[in-house]
């Protein structure tokens, strides 16, 4: 497979051309180094999303793969899976690890991200996560904590406290659990974690505060229920 597309690279040396390294063809090739306007995208899909990528033991594999890519290619993209796809609205508290992973990425030799959320199905918190990843696009020093409190008081207004409050706890609960984060999740199996019947109580009630807060006010009362 690389073989081939470096070659067909190398017929069209004005041109750029990319490929996925993606399940099958996800490990680089073995004594082969990828000419000038060959770009690879690597696109890890079984890694751990409730913790960042050069912390968690889980992903070592997926560490060891994109360092080996690096020593092929100079010019190596990453496709970043921010979402779970099997449910859009289950809870998915992974917002805080995207500032450590793109610093990663970066100093790992990646050149670009992608990355990709939900599209015509909103998912768990996307207004923020959309928010937060353009701005570590563009700039991965800015304040995680200020930049997401800023933008949940602009965004829910009376309600803020409350959501940022059940924000906070979300992502303290998974993070406290160790609890495993799957792009393709299933919300049952945390049953356990920070979507325990206890956990959920607890978010109820805050989302009751926070709906009760913005009562008169129906545009941020549909943000919440949103």
């Amino acid at each position: 497979h690389y073989v081939f597309i470096n070659d067909l690279a190398k017929e069209f040396p004005a041109n750029n051309l990319m490929s996925l390294a993606y399940l099958h063809t996800s490990q680089p090739p073995e004594n082969l180094h990828l000419v000038h306007n060959l770009y690879m995208m690597y696109c890890p899909i079984s890694i751990n999303r409730g913790r960042s990528f050069a912390e968690d033991s889980r992903s070592a594999g997926m560490r060891t793969t994109l360092k080996n890519w690096s020593k092929t290619t100079e010019n190596l993209l990453f496709w970043d899976y921010t979402v779970q796809f099997s449910d859009y609205f289950s809870a998915f508290p992974n917002i805080h690890t995207f500032q450590k992973n793109y610093d990663y990425l970066k100093s790992a030799g990646v050149k670009g991200v992608f990355s990709q959320g939900s599209a015509d199905i909103p998912s768990h918190f996307y207004e923020l996560r959309q928010y937060i990843l353009a701005n570590l696009m563009q700039n991965t020093e800015i304040n995680l904590d200020v930049e997401i409190k800023n933008f949940i008081d602009m965004y829910y207004g009376n309600a803020a406290v409350h959501v940022l409050n059940y924000f906070n706890r979300l992502t303290s609960n998974q993070m406290n659990s160790n609890s495993y984060l799957d792009i393709y999740d299933n919300p049952v199996r945390q049953i356990k974690t920070f979507l325990s019947p206890e956990n959920m109580s607890e978010y109820n009630q805050i989302i009751l505060n926070a709906e009760a807060a913005v009562s008169e006010d129906k545009k941020m009362s549909r943000r919440i229920k949103d």
